[in-house]
């Protein structure tokens, strides 16, 4: 979908947190945010982060929020991944 977007020099991320304990306390942002500054430190050759989210899933696209993502695309996406089907989101951080 980077490629679709015109998205280039961008690494993605894919994340999930399992515990239901852990899930709504502010770990998101924070995990996040550290991956995303880890990546590009280690890349240099990157100058974005983008992310796939379903439109469904207001926690994924909120924790992407507070973690300085931005919103690029709302609409379908052409995916070979099942779990990707239906209205998406693209997010976005730029270095």
């Amino acid at each position: 979908w980077c490629e679709a977007l015109g998205i280039e020099r961008a690494a993605g991320i894919d994340y999930m947190i399992g515990v239901a304990e852990l899930i709504g306390v502010g770990l998101g942002p924070v995990i996040v945010e550290s991956f995303t500054a880890l990546t590009f430190e280690r890349y240099a050759d990157i100058d974005r982060m983008g992310v796939a989210v379903q439109q469904a899933n207001h926690r994924s696209w909120r924790t992407l929020e507070k973690a300085g993502y931005e919103r690029v695309f709302e609409g379908m996406i052409e995916s070979d991944d099942p779990s990707d089907a239906g209205p998406s989101y693209v997010y976005v951080r730029a270095r």
